[in-house]
């Protein structure tokens, strides 16, 4: 962060130097700042959906679920086509209590980038839960056939449980 602040504080600063300290200070619990950058850099590029799907994601990391929502809706009235915002919409909505909307973001994330790791998780390991094992394991044995073990590996072990499990 300490490369990255005195970058930031230039006017003109290069969206991906502000972009890299709101990800910086997010993941270092600095909530405020991290948004406050990220609000800096939604209104320098009001034509992308990119800071707001991080607006969004930080929102779902403090457990703002009614203000994800909103900010994904936002990120997909810009990029109605953008597979990080469907994917954090249905988290929000999930969170929430609506399933439906949940499940059809997720797949449609999923249809829009067959490598959204997260949606593909999302859904295949929520419709298991809510006893749609059926439903479930397409979605399951995609993400296990697909997603990287460097990053997702407890994640792989818990998806290959469950599909014995479901057997």
């Amino acid at each position: 962060m300490r490369i990255l602040e005195p970058l930031a504080e230039d006017p003109a600063a290069n969206a991906d130097v502000l972009n890299a300290l709101g990800v910086a200070y997010a993941r270092a619990g600095r909530a405020d700042d991290a948004r406050r950058t990220f609000e800096r850099l939604a209104e320098a590029m009001p034509a992308s959906s990119g800071p707001l799907e991080n607006l969004g994601v930080l929102a779902l990391s403090q457990r703002d679920v009614r203000g994800a929502r909103q900010y994904f809706d936002r990120a997909l009235a810009i990029s109605p086509d953008s597979s990080r915002a469907l994917a954090g919409l249905g988290a929000a909505a999930y969170e929430s209590g609506d399933r439906d909307t949940a499940y059809k973001a997720w797949a449609r994330a999923v249809q829009l980038d067959a490598n959204n790791f997260d949606a593909l998780f999302s859904l295949g390991v929520n419709l298991a839960r809510d006893g749609r094992m059926n439903d479930a394991r397409p979605y399951l044995e995609q993400f296990m056939n697909s997603a990287p073990p460097a990053r997702y590996a407890d994640q792989l072990r818990g998806v290959s449980r469950l599909l014995q499990v479901g057997r």
